[in-house]
């Protein structure tokens, strides 16, 4: 298993979401909303983007610090109860 630093919120990174269709779980662009210290952050759900813009972890990018809030309140919002 391959593990890397724990994204912050507000990163962009590439995830690895079940679409309850196909048998692997499809990679795509997931935003970090919030982390909690024992999140495990390794090649289960996350992986190397196909072209690697921050070297060889899974960040793709980050949004403007100002849009971070926003973007954990409206995650909150959000949630299925």
């Amino acid at each position: 298993m391959r593990w890397w630093p724990e994204p912050t919120a507000g990163e962009v990174v590439w995830c690895h979401f079940s679409d309850h269709i196909n048998p692997k779980p499809k990679p795509r662009p997931g935003l970090i909303v919030w982390t909690k210290e024992d999140d495990p952050f390794n090649d289960v759900y996350f992986s190397i983007p196909p072209h690697a813009p921050h070297g060889q972890v899974p960040k793709l990018g980050a949004l403007h610090p100002s849009m971070v809030r926003i973007a954990a309140a409206f995650a909150a919002t959000s949630k299925p109860t």
